[in-house]
């Protein structure tokens, strides 16, 4: 749905970011699709190159909707 890049130093070679949901985070997320059928929600990740080091960071906001709407309680 949107996006924020804060670029730190110039990235070379093969960068790589990881999304993790813990999951309190998923149960979370779950129970507000539920309640609406809907919800958006923030991820922040950190980009990074090869060595480990971190050149950018990504703020990341996602739409989550019910795939069955039968599955909420509207």
């Amino acid at each position: 749905k949107a996006a924020e890049i804060r670029f730190l130093k110039p990235g070379h070679g093969t960068l790589t970011c990881r999304f993790e949901l813990k999951e309190a985070q998923l149960e979370e997320l779950k129970k507000r699709v539920v309640d609406s059928g809907k919800a958006t929600t923030w991820f922040d990740v950190e980009i990074l190159d090869g060595v480990g080091d971190v050149v950018a960071t990504v703020r990341k906001e996602v739409y989550v909707c019910a795939k069955n709407p039968a599955l909420t309680t509207q």
